[in-house]
Parts: structure tokens; sequence; C-alpha cells
């Protein structure tokens, strides 16, 4: 039976812990702190129809304003792009969680849509972009606007 229970151990359990040590070796280089530019994590979105048009939300957490992001339309796909900037600065940190980086996203959209009718809206960290549906789409590329 000890045998068994050997067998069920979890493959993946001592990662966390090695990682920890890690960082804890490289935390205590003294004056030392590597800025790292990072593809942030894939931004959790809801997709869905709404009457005529197709709605997407996006959670883009420390994208400051429209203006550090990027959408477009091209071939029935919805991108973005956004730049999230946490700030370098002189401090010799103890230790730090947040970076820099870039989101990216493309969403295939369900139905064919209207690329020069999109419209988005950028407020509080939540990026929701409106695309009418259309009878038949061309697949041109089109920027779509961010209020």
């Amino acid at each position: 039976m000890d045998f068994l229970k050997h067998m069920r151990r979890d493959p993946f359990a001592g990662i966390g812990r090695d990682a920890e040590a890690l960082n804890m070796l490289y935390g205590r280089i003294p004056g030392k702190y590597y800025y790292h530019h990072l593809t942030l994590s894939r931004p959790a979105a809801d997709v869905y129809e709404t009457g005529g048009e197709i709605r997407v939300v996006i959670e883009l957490p420390g994208v400051k304003s429209k203006e550090e992001l990027d959408v477009w339309i091209e071939d029935n796909i919805l991108f973005v792009w956004g730049r999230v900037d946490s700030g370098k600065d002189d401090s010799c940190y103890l230790a730090r969680e947040r970076c820099a980086g870039e989101y990216k996203r493309s969403i295939p959209l369900p139905f064919e849509v209207d690329e020069e009718g999109a419209r988005g809206r950028y407020q509080n960290g939540i990026l929701t972009v409106e695309v009418p549906k259309a009878s038949g789409g061309d697949g041109k590329s089109c920027r779509v606007t961010i209020s």
C-alpha cells in the first residue's frame, strides 16, 4: 500500500519551492535588479452577441489610457495590443512583483462583421469593443477607434 501512496504524488509539487529558492538566491545580490520587459499573460475576455452586434469585453489591468492601446480587425479577427509601464527608477527593490510589458490578444469573431462600424471604449482597465454583424464580410483590415 505504501507503494501506491508514492505513485499518486504530484510530479509538479516541488516546482513552486524550486522557483522560490531561485528568487531568494537572485534577490540577495546586493544592488542588482534586472528590469524585465515581458509579454504579460493572456488577458481575460468575454465575447457575446447582443442583437445585431458582437461585443468583446477584455480586462487590461495596468493600461493607463487608450493611447497605450492598439485595436484592429483583420479577416474577422479582433486584435488587441496594450502596453503596461510600471516605470523605471533607481530604487533598490527588495521585492518587485509588478512588471512592465505588453498584452497581445487575438480573438476570432464568431460571425462576419462590419469592420467599419466597429467602436470601442476603454475605462477603468476594461476594453469594450462592439462590432456590428454583416451579411457578407470583405475581410479587410480596419482600426478600431477607442473613446
